[in-house]
């Protein structure tokens, strides 16, 4: 019975995740023809298609019911602008579908081995494919936050170069361009994606947002801000990113002041999340009987879940504490 429960719920599973690909794909083969067509200005053709794909959708009656089904749900495409702006700002070359379907397999793959570790307990499994499938986002999310760091470091180095380039004559986008070619990587990478933005057609201040969003800092907020206040009312953008460098280089020398000031405190974080777990893990090898009681008792199962609510309020707590904001 537990096995039909199991072979039920995998079915359920893999049928929303096929369907959700298979819209998200259908998406962008939508994209793709248009784009095709207005380059060979066969505008007839584009139109054709997306009356096809929203009409029809899939050719068979299951595949059209589930795709009327599917396609009225905002969730679905809100889920796929999350994903994709997630793995934008940590420039993972995946797509939304991609990693849904990598989340998935994570998930399988840790019910699985749940199972055979425990000797068949389809109720561990359970409980390890619900850990195994944060993986990819638990990765994917710190990636993202490494990349932001190495960008922000960078921004002193872009606005010192940015307002040169404007003393010495160049346009904004003269100076841009400058900043392509000269800066390192990551930054270059999203200075050359704006411009070719600005390349397909998308205005200059829609494309210095979506920089802005895909980098999600406040620092280049304030450099966007003052470059988008600036082509609007004029003055000189030169002073003004000098000050604001000025203001992110003093910023980051008081960050790093608070850092050292506050290693005491994330050391002693690191030393409370890891002791428990360490002196656990020897207790178990050392003495898995006397272990094995804190898992198979309802006493010791409340007392582990417990002990974990504790660990996660303590790092919360201590975390708030040694955050300073500046």
């Amino acid at each position: 019975m537990d096995w039909l429960i199991i072979l039920s719920l995998f079915l359920f599973n893999f049928t929303i995740m096929f369907w959700f690909i298979r819209y998200l794909d259908l998406r962008r083969s939508r994209i793709k023809k248009r784009v095709v067509a207005i380059e060979k200005k066969e505008w007839h053709e584009t139109a054709e298609f997306d009356n096809k794909v929203d009409k029809e959708g899939p050719k068979s009656k299951l595949s059209s019911f589930l795709w009327k089904i599917v396609s009225r749900f905002k969730l679905v495409k809100y889920l796929d602008e999350s994903l994709q702006n997630e793995l934008k700002k940590a420039n993972v070359l995946m797509k939304s579908n991609e990693l849904v379907l990598v989340i998935f397999f994570f998930a399988i793959i840790g019910g699985v081995l749940g199972i055979i570790i425990a000797d068949g307990s389809i109720r561990r499994g359970v409980w390890l494919s619900l850990f195994t499938w944060m993986l990819p986002l638990i990765w994917l999310n710190s990636k993202k936050k490494k990349r932001k760091v190495m960008l922000e470091a960078q921004l002193p180095e872009m606005i010192t170069m940015t307002a040169n380039s404007l003393k010495a004559g160049y346009s904004l986008l003269q100076s841009f361009e400058l900043l392509s070619r000269e800066m390192a990587k990551p930054l270059s990478e999203e200075i050359q994606r704006m411009l070719q933005e600005m390349r397909l057609g998308v205005t200059t201040e829609l494309a210095l947002k979506n920089f802005n969003q895909r980098i999600d800092s406040k620092d280049l907020d304030l450099i966007i801000t003052a470059i988008l206040i600036q082509r609007q009312v004029g003055g000189n953008l030169a002073e003004v990113l000098d000050t604001i460098g000025n203001t992110i280089r003093e910023r980051i020398r008081i960050q790093g002041e608070i850092k050292s000031l506050t290693a005491q405190g994330r050391m002693s974080m690191l030393i409370f999340m890891i002791l428990p777990f360490g002196l656990g893990a020897f207790l178990m090898v050392s003495n898995p009987d006397y272990m094995m009681t804190l898992f198979t008792n309802p006493l010791g199962i409340g007392m582990v879940v417990i002990a974990i609510l504790g660990q996660i309020l303590g790092a919360v707590m201590i975390r708030r504490i040694i955050d300073i904001e500046v």
